[in-house]
């Protein structure tokens, strides 16, 4: 008896410690967030309990949370959360413009960012937070202490914090789905449920349970033409876009694909500023069915955030032939008569992806800090310079926003710090921000009211000069390319530096071409008014003609670089010969069109992520050198013998097809000149002698 007393004395007293103890994970409102974070440092998450991303954070979130606690609030660092829905005017404060947003503040004051593009699983979080934690325990507190909430003392820490760079291996974020081994090594594949507790007036709440991950499938890209098979699932929601706040979502409240049936319903939606991500069918398509369980899936996903709909083009002929649809199944989103086709692999969670950035659509207007968060990563982003006098151009501006999905984004400006930083003398102006360095539209400004001009210059800059090779980007960083593909391995600790080694040596062959290009077309020019200038002094008016008409004509380049994540792509890599966890980080160069490739440089070794040994191998490439021989692309081994033996494979199959043909024939022919055979020799009775036939065993002889 007396044991039970005390062990109820006990739990009473460390109930009561809890409950007066800053805690770890509190979930801050309007009344407590200047008190709360006024002291120490903090890791705030700002979500929203219908964010699909907030969802799928919340288990990572939980488990970070609950294994970094105790060891944060010792040295004076703790983990707090805030709902945006039921704290609008507090967000809004903060300048939160999306959730989930992760914010370290110190002494109440803004840090910075978590760069969500780092990636949102527990080994990306704790590398960030472990170096924030292990600081403030090197460092010595403060000789003044203040009182938290619960009126416990509290010393605060000076804490340095470490550069980004410092604290966290960057994993970029991925539509694909790693592979089993990769899931096994921790990418993304945390799931585990240890909760963390939000105090709320002394209640305890636990936090929402994270939204399922599908499994992992095979799929193919959209048309037919692809060569390679690349493994995909409905990718971790967290690594989304997020839910835009302060908006009444009333669209597609059931959650459900409306079919549009009448023209007029068509017509609106295609019409709609709302925006509709629409499926066009027809009952004559075959694969048409492989794609509805994924349709549903994404449309429940985006209950309250974009209207879906479906067309049967069979019954809707007249309109599908206006919209110059052919080919089903097709899916295009369409706001304001503008529509974009989506061309990314037909999976749950490929299509939620794209359909997340389309209900997210907006074109926004920034000033030099928003500016400055996007620099930290190696995104594309545009920005278009206006002012009071030249507000006409923005609508034709906004009309290229709808193409730029799941390429980069749009901002607007009237910033006049953004305008000297990137050297805008006059307005209006379009730039693209690439790597850092501004590339600017080449036009006058009457042609900035023509938005088809501007968005065909967007296209040719859209990409980074390293992209990450993604579904979605995949044809236009192969096709008609021979590409350098860097295949790097995101888990391993010195990921970041060999990228960045990477795209060094990308900008140095990018910036050579570009010179080698200049100077070429310079010398063709000069030698072409070298020659009017001869026929000037000759006044011979057909020569200057003549040579006023010599064309210059330059080759494009055709080499692209692109890394690849050798985790997420190692089904269709190991069709390569290539295994990033076996060999480590490794270069090849593709050649989807011709169905070629080259893994070794000319010695026969593997080609390393080094400057001299990529330069060596493209240079050989290019060349056409016949120490370098290419293989084949094909996951049957035949195909590489054939290689290996300079046999074409596509020779040997028309020849394999023309002999089937030809041995069928043969046979068919012989069939027929045995039954004519027999029509002329036996009986027209019975073709068959039925000799002692008896009429009760029905058997012959």
């Amino acid at each position: 008896m007396l044991s039970m007393q005390r062990l109820s004395v006990v739990l009473c007293f460390f109930l009561f410690v809890s409950l007066i103890s800053p805690s770890a994970a509190d979930l801050l409102t309007a009344v407590n967030f200047d008190e709360k974070t006024a002291t120490g440092l903090w890791f705030v998450e700002f979500f929203q309990p219908n964010c699909i991303a907030c969802q799928n954070l919340s288990p990572k979130w939980k488990s970070l949370v609950a294994s970094r606690e105790e060891a944060g609030a010792a040295v004076n660092f703790y983990f707090g959360q805030v709902d945006c829905q039921s704290n609008k005017e507090l967000c809004s404060a903060h300048s939160i413009m999306k959730t989930p947003t992760l914010r370290l503040f110190k002494n109440g004051k803004k840090v910075e960012d978590y760069d969500i593009s780092r990636g949102l699983n527990v080994n990306n979080l704790a590398a960030y937070v472990d170096p924030l934690i292990a600081a403030a325990e090197q460092d010595e507190p403060l000789s003044t202490s203040v009182t938290d909430t619960a009126g416990d003392s509290v010393a605060t820490s000076s804490i340095v914090l470490p550069s980004a760079t410092d604290s966290a291996v960057s994993v970029p974020s991925a539509s694909l789905t790693p592979s089993a081994s990769a899931s096994a090594s921790g990418t993304d594949a945390f799931t585990n449920s240890l909760s963390s507790t939000q105090l709320v007036s002394g209640s305890v709440e636990t936090a929402s349970a994270s939204a399922s991950v599908s499994a992992s499938v095979a799929a193919t890209s959209l048309d037919g033409d692809s060569l390679f098979t690349i493994q995909t699932a409905a990718p971790d929601e967290g690594e989304l876009n997020g839910t835009p706040l302060g908006s009444e979502n009333l669209v597609n409240v059931e959650g459900l694909s409306k079919r549009l049936i009448k023209s007029e319903d068509i017509e609106n939606a295609v019409k709609s500023p709302n925006g509709w991500f629409i499926q066009f069918y027809s009952s004559e398509c075959l694969t048409c069915e492989d794609i509805t369980d994924a349709w549903k899936q994404m449309a429940r996903r985006m209950r309250n955030r974009l209207n879906v709909g479906h067309v049967d083009c069979d019954t809707a002929r007249e309109f599908c032939s206006k919209l110059n649809i052919h080919k089903f199944p097709s899916l295009y989103f369409f706001r304001e008569g503008e529509s974009v086709e989506y061309l990314g692999l037909r999976n749950s969670g490929d299509i939620s992806t794209f359909a997340d950035d389309a209900a997210n659509l907006e074109v926004r207007e920034v000033d030099s800090f928003d500016v400055h968060e996007y620099e930290k990563s190696d995104d594309v982003y545009f920005l278009f310079f206006y002012n009071e006098k030249t507000t006409e151009f923005l609508p034709a501006i906004r009309k290229t926003a709808i193409h730029l999905l799941g390429h980069a984004k749009l901002f607007i400006t009237t910033s006049a710090s953004l305008a000297s930083k990137y050297r805008v003398y006059n307005w209006p102006k379009l730039i693209a921000v690439r790597d850092g360095k501004p590339n600017y539209f080449p036009s006058k400004q009457r042609n900035m009211a023509d938005y088809k001009l501007m968005l065909d210059w967007m296209k040719t800059v859209w990409l980074p000069l390293l992209p990450e090779l993604r579904s979605s980007n995949s044809h236009e960083i192969t096709d008609g390319n021979v590409v350098v593909l860097f295949n790097l391995d995101p888990e391993l600790p010195d990921f970041e530096k060999t990228k960045k080694i990477a795209k060094e040596i990308a900008t140095k062959w990018t910036e050579e071409e570009a010179r080698n290009f200049q100077t070429e077309k310079q010398e063709q020019e000069d030698k072409k008014n070298a020659e009017v200038e001869k026929a000037e002094v000759q006044k011979d008016e057909k020569a200057v003609q003549a040579a006023s008409s010599i064309p210059v004509t330059m080759k494009t380049s055709h080499i692209k670089f692109a890394w690849v994540n050798g985790n997420y792509w190692n089904q269709w890599l190991k069709n390569l010969g290539v295994d990033v966890k076996q060999d480590g980080p490794r270069v090849i160069l593709y050649d989807l069109e011709n169905k070629r490739y080259w893994d070794t440089t000319i010695k026969g070794k593997h080609i390393p992520v080094n400057e001299t040994e990529v330069f060596e191998t493209l240079e050989a490439v290019q060349s056409g050198s016949s120490l370098l021989k290419p293989k084949v692309y094909s996951s049957q081994p035949s195909n590489k013998y054939l290689d290996s033996i300079g046999l074409p494979s596509n020779v040997v199959k028309y020849a394999v097809i023309m002999l089937v043909i030809a041995i069928v024939v043969v046979i068919v022919c012989k069939r027929r000149a045995d039954a004519d055979y027999q029509k002329l020799h036996n009986s027209s009775i019975l073709p068959i002698a039925n000799r002692n036939a008896g009429a009760t065993t029905g058997k012959f002889d």
